[in-house]
């Protein structure tokens, strides 16, 4: 594995072509073993953020989920892989292979971020290592050769190997829209692997029901001290608890951005000052 997380930049100098090398990198090691760690996807994000923001173009229009898997692949897999000798990216980090654990299937039609968020959020955490197609295989070689036999292709043969098969859907399509996902998926089912699907983080949705069941505890809390102040008049702990029902109301939509409780918050924070 590198050290550092980072990618060699030029070509080494080899005694044969370097698409040779390559070729009997990839024979060498087992098509299974082509794979990546956990940090290995957290760089890989990382390093397609950071060319976003030095401006590389990718050619294409995208959103917050970032550039296309196929635009990825082309400029920045590719580029990045080719410089370092033509292998794999997944190789190009683990020279010497990693064991399959985890089997990522995906269509490519997905955008890089909401593929790379939805597998770091749903990664088993009993895998180690994982197969991703467009990683695992060498993007600048001949992959069609290495399909001329689905049974034994890499896909096959790391499924065959992994403990788990990990379903990445997208905001486009089906994933099942692609051949070789559905041949995946009939290879999982046969072979017993544990199959989920992945999906993004829900911390965000967390947060916001907390932040919505703690004006209602805050506010049970004023009432019950309210109760005990026998002298206080009941009119005014009525305009106390309208207010303080407002503030957090207020607090809470600003927060989750909940545009009916802004509402509710004006309207009571309106009648407690009438």
């Amino acid at each position: 594995m590198l050290d550092g997380r980072q990618p060699p930049n030029t070509a080494p100098v080899w005694h044969r072509g370097v698409t040779d090398i390559a070729i009997e990198l990839h024979e060498t090691v087992h098509p299974a073993r082509w794979c990546i760690t956990f940090a290995d996807l957290k760089f890989f994000r990382s390093e397609v953020h950071r060319a976003i923001q030095d401006g590389q173009n990718f050619h294409e229009n995208f959103s917050e989920y970032g550039p296309s898997i196929y635009a990825v692949n082309e400029h920045y897999i590719k580029p990045t892989t080719a410089g370092a000798g033509k292998m794999s990216w997944a190789l190009m980090m683990n020279p010497d292979g990693l064991d399959c654990d985890l089997f990522i299937t995906h269509a490519w039609q997905e955008d890089v971020f909401e593929f790379t968020d939805k597998v770091l959020t749903s990664w088993p955490w009993r895998a180690r290592h994982a197969w991703c197609c467009m990683l695992a295989n060498p993007q600048n070689l001949d992959i069609g050769a290495l399909l001329q036999s689905p049974s034994l292709s890499p896909f096959a043969l790391a499924l065959q190997s992994s403990k788990y098969m990990l379903v990445v859907p997208n905001r486009h399509k089906s994933v099942y829209t692609r051949l070789w996902c559905g041949y995946e998926a009939c290879l999982a089912f046969q072979s017993d692997k544990i199959i989920r699907t992945a999906s993004p983080s829900i911390w965000g949705e967390v947060v916001c029901s907390w932040l919505r069941m703690l004006p209602a505890l805050l506010i049970g809390l004023i009432v019950g001290i309210l109760v005990n102040l026998g002298q206080m008049d009941p009119f005014l702990k009525f305009i106390l608890i309208m207010r303080m029902i407002a503030v957090f109301a207020s607090l809470v939509s600003q927060h989750c951005g909940q545009m009916r409780l802004c509402l509710i918050a004006n309207h009571v924070g309106l009648l407690a000052r009438s």
